[in-house]
């Protein structure tokens, strides 16, 4: 066998990607709010570009803190001074709201404690290692040793920082976190705390009837302690903001309007800005000046005509589709009926657009109707076969819940017994699809719903 290099010639067909295409592939995937932040950015760096007029600024609702103060002597200890119009003085924070993050809350309650420097300076480690649902990190205790401080230092300022509101903030464990929030009740019943701090995975497996067994006492009682135990909080620190750039706020990308027994379809690109070329560069590109300049701003020309061909493209692309969801869910919208059965296939079909082009057009957007803000993909939903038709799964699923909500607590169904109740209503369902819908309404299994 003899192995050497060769040349030769061959004719193969590719699919390219121009720049155009990925240009108007990235736009149309953007929200409105990330197409204002991509324009915005566009702008600074491609000086063919220039903003002709700003978008409409977006309005949240703005809460003020004291809007709810009617007695002046139940706070005079804040140090609150009415606005007045006379001052030429103007001072933003009175009419912004803010919310405490966890570590704010945590810190407010430690100042306000009458610790020594010593314990302060403790708990201010162990607040920074606190997660954001409120549970102490494992390695706090070897780092606080290599700081020099012993271990009954450590344990005494765990306990102050467990005083601390939210109840349950600074435990080490599941465990641990519920049994502070239940010594914290009145007239626990008894066991209640041995049984949180030993038998944790019975309880979450519902088997009462072996916790039963192992504190002597009936199932009832057992019962009684896990409803109340299911009462507490396992997240304490989940209320609280854990960061303040973490809030992501919802622009609707499109507006669905009744009139006069239709409706209308808007695309919201009032808060977008206008752009046009710049003229001065236009100038330089048609005049006969520096070669490299005018390399340069053909280039930068090329990019901002793709970019305002996309943001066309994507306002086209985003009307046909809705149009298209409109005309397919007529009887959800004109008559409240249930969803029907919609894949990206069926609405690619009616706008002869591929399905990836369907996918990121809703993906990330969102319909103001009249009922309220929806994502524009929840209209999708996958079908069964019925003895009537397709059934869509949402339907199922709120058969589902209905079946479960009417059951016996002493005798759930089980996902085979709610499969063959659907199986002879006409809907072809299997036991396993039973579960994966159970799982996604973050219901229980039947072993887990069961009461005694």
């Amino acid at each position: 066998m003899r192995l050497g290099t060769t040349q030769e010639l061959r004719l193969q067909q590719k699919l390219i990607m121009t720049q155009e295409l990925r240009q108007s592939i990235q736009i149309l995937q953007y929200s409105t709010l990330e197409l204002v932040e991509f324009l915005s950015i566009q702008t600074e760096i491609n000086p063919i570009l220039e903003i002709e007029s700003f978008g409409k600024s977006i309005e949240f609702e703005i809460v003020n803190p004291c809007e709810d103060l009617h007695h002046k002597e139940d706070y005079d200890n804040y140090a609150y001074t009415p606005y007045d119009p006379n001052k030429d003085e103007f001072d933003y924070e009175r009419f912004t709201s803010y919310n405490n993050t966890l570590y704010d809350f945590l810190y407010e309650q430690l100042y306000m404690s009458h610790l020594n420097k010593g314990e302060q300076s403790i708990i201010s480690y162990l607040i920074e290692n606190i997660n954001s649902n409120g549970y102490l990190n494992p390695e706090f205790e070897i780092e606080l040793k290599e700081y020099g401080w012993n271990d009954e230092e450590i344990e005494n300022c765990v306990k102050i920082l467990q005083t601390f509101e939210p109840l349950g903030i600074g435990a080490r464990n599941l465990s641990e976190c519920l049994e502070i929030q239940l010594k914290s009740m009145e007239n626990i019943p008894d066991y209640a705390i041995e049984i949180v701090r030993n038998n944790l995975v019975e309880l979450s497996n519902n088997r009462l009837d072996l916790i039963s067994k192992a504190y002597k006492i009936s199932t009832n009682k057992v019962q009684a302690i896990y409803d109340l135990i299911k009462k507490l909080d396992p997240k304490p620190g989940s209320a609280f903001r854990s960061d303040r750039n973490s809030i992501k706020y919802i622009v609707p990308d499109v507006y669905l309007r009744k009139i006069d027994g239709g409706f209308e379809i808007d695309l919201n690109s009032e808060i977008l800005p206008k752009l046009k070329y710049n003229e001065t560069y236009i100038k330089i590109i048609e005049s006969d000046t520096d070669e490299k300049a005018k390399e340069f701003l053909e280039n930068k020309y090329k990019s901002a005509e793709n970019i305002l061909k996309g943001i066309e493209q994507r306002e086209n692309t985003i009307l046909r589709i809705t149009n298209a969801i409109l005309d397919y869910q007529r009887d959800y919208f004109y008559e409240n009926k249930p969803l029907k059965p919609m894949t990206l296939k069926d609405i690619a079909n009616m706008t002869d657009l591929h399905e990836s082009t369907i996918s990121r057009g809703v993906n990330h957007k969102y319909i103001q109707t009249d009922s309220g803000i929806m994502e524009l993909k929840c209209y999708f939903t996958s079908a069964l076969q019925g003895s009537k038709g397709e059934v869509s799964s949402n339907e199922i699923k709120k058969r589902i819940e209905q079946m479960i909500k009417n059951e016996d607590p002493k005798k759930p169904l089980s996902d085979q017994k709610i499969a063959e109740a659907l199986n002879q209503s006409g809907v072809e369902i299997s036991r396993r699809t039973i579960a994966k819908y159970r799982d996604e309404l973050n219901i229980l299994s039947s072993s887990k719903r069961r009461r005694y």
